[in-house]
């Protein structure tokens, strides 16, 4: 669908305040995506489905709702513009889960569902990253008398023409949850 040139009114009261998001981001590995959804500049849309590879699913993992932020950084010179997506957020503890995740992610693309719209009529499920130009990790540790929790940052490495997509689609398959210490 090509761009249809509308006004950008003011979606309401309260258009500005902050939107709570569900605690539970979704990780995909970008080498687990056989197909996913496509895009049209101009349209956040996302047209079809995620399917993974046979055997693949995805994971969760918990977030404090309140450190949850929607990372857009503008990137590039005259005609080469894009943007770089990301996602930061904080998680609490220190527990084993929480560190194996981060040896084994820290070096491996992804793409992340964020959902917001608690108790909303009309959630959304934002995509950020995709297999071709997926997210990486850094963190943060913080582990002394104030608190002991990690900040994970996911930005992608190369600025895109797409903000982040809406989709629609069906539930990919995720891991079963387990009742280890950081379940």
């Amino acid at each position: 669908m090509a761009y249809n040139k509308v006004n950008i009114l003011k979606n309401g009261d309260g258009a500005g305040c902050a939107t709570p998001k569900l605690p539970n981001i979704i990780v995909i590995n970008a080498d687990d995506i056989k197909t996913e959804p496509t895009r049209t500049v101009g349209d956040p849309t996302m047209v079809g489905d995620f399917e993974l590879n046979t055997g693949a699913k995805a994971l969760t993992i918990y977030a404090t709702p309140s450190s949850i932020e929607m990372l857009e950084e503008p990137s590039g010179e005259a005609d080469a513009r894009g943007v770089k997506l990301g996602v930061a957020f904080e998680h609490p503890g220190n527990h084993l889960d929480i560190k194996a995740f981060v040896e084994v992610y820290m070096n491996t693309g992804v793409v992340l569902m964020v959902k917001e719209g608690c108790g909303s009529a009309t959630p959304r499920t934002h995509v950020v990253g995709s297999k071709c130009n997926p997210l990486f990790m850094s963190f943060e540790t913080t582990n002394n008398k104030e608190a002991t929790k990690r900040k994970l940052t996911f930005k992608q490495e190369i600025a895109d023409k797409f903000l982040a997509g809406e989709y629609s689609g069906t539930e990919i398959p995720l891991v079963e949850s387990t009742q280890g210490e950081g379940a």
